[in-house]
């Protein structure tokens, strides 16, 4: 691909003028494709390799998605798993009525009537 072309200028690219923010800098549009890429499956090195064969950059993507989908999936329910574990493991007091764990003081052995 000729470097003026759009696309090449994107990935390929850098800022020619502006300034960067203070603290943490923004990240580049190529920067986020390639962390994509990564999370693909898709080696960024082997990029235009593998796009310049249309049959096997269609096979790539396909599978690359799967294994996107599959890994996210499995992010996910970890997420959700460390999320619960951490509300039920919650050190309130324990009404004596029910004998669940409570996050305030409201539900306490004062508050609640015998």
């Amino acid at each position: 691909m000729p470097s003026y072309r759009l696309p090449r200028r994107l990935l390929y690219g850098a800022l020619q003028q502006g300034q960067r923010s203070a603290g943490g800098q923004k990240k580049r549009f190529s920067i986020h494709i390639k962390n994509t890429l990564k999370k693909c499956g898709i080696p960024p090195e082997q990029l235009e390799v593998l796009a310049s064969d249309r049959d096997t950059w269609r096979t790539t993507c396909n599978q690359g998605l799967t294994i996107f989908r599959s890994n996210y999936a499995a992010d996910a329910e970890s997420r959700r798993a460390r999320r619960h574990a951490a509300s039920t493991s919650s050190s309130g007091a324990i009404c004596h009525v029910c004998g669940r764990v409570t996050s305030g003081f409201v539900a306490t052995s004062e508050a609640t009537p015998d």
